[in-house]
């Protein structure tokens, strides 16, 4: 895959979500996601098999791929299989309870529910 510099798949998945104008939404995009990510994310939904073979990798990576991009909220499950939220309030949510470990939630792990109401 090709380097992107221009965020050109990052531009069209906010087109897909309806704010292709926002500065606020490429921003938003531009620290969740490469751009190369974004490409592949606009493939979604499509079987790990047909994935593999557009992006020259075996089905373990697109597996591994795929389970990284869930774990930061930017995919979710849905009848045809794994896709990108395109609905804003699915996309926040996911982002928000991602995994600690992403640049977007660097003030650490939160505590969980269990040890709030301890």
């Amino acid at each position: 895959m090709s380097k992107m510099s221009n965020g050109k798949y990052r531009q069209q998945l906010a087109v897909r979500v309806g704010k292709g104008d926002s500065p606020a939404m490429r921003k938003i995009f531009r620290s969740a996601m490469t751009d190369e990510e974004a490409r592949f994310l606009l493939d979604l939904p499509t079987p790990t098999q047909e994935l593999a073979a557009k992006y020259g990798m075996d089905q373990p990576a697109i597996e591994d791929k795929l389970l990284g991009l869930a774990r930061r909220g930017l995919v979710i499950p849905s009848g045809g299989g794994l896709r990108f939220p395109e609905d804003l309030v699915v996309l926040h949510n996911g982002i928000m309870s991602a995994t600690p470990q992403w640049p977007w939630n660097r003030s650490g792990p939160r505590n969980s529910f269990r040890e709030r109401i301890s």
